[in-house]
């Protein structure tokens, strides 16, 4: 799940595009997911000025993220 939702948290110089707007607008709980304020907490991460990165929202269940990972696991 991370990695779909920015591949450089796993691998810094990945090249895989970002799949953060596969999420939607809220999270599980319902919660609005303020995408710029994740970029600015994760610039600050990478940058070296925050020790941890930002966490990565959990997905509602009617987000496509969530089709998608169904879809990936149905892999196997």
């Amino acid at each position: 799940m991370l990695h779909f939702f920015n591949p450089r948290l796993v691998q810094p110089h990945s090249i895989m595009p970002r799949y953060d707007y596969l999420w939607g607008g809220k999270d599980a709980k319902g919660n609005a997911i303020d995408l710029a304020k994740w970029d600015e907490e994760f610039d600050a991460y990478r940058e070296g000025n925050r020790v941890y990165p930002p966490e990565v929202p959990d997905y509602a269940d009617d987000s496509e993220i969530r089709y998608l990972m169904d879809f990936v696991l149905n892999l196997k």
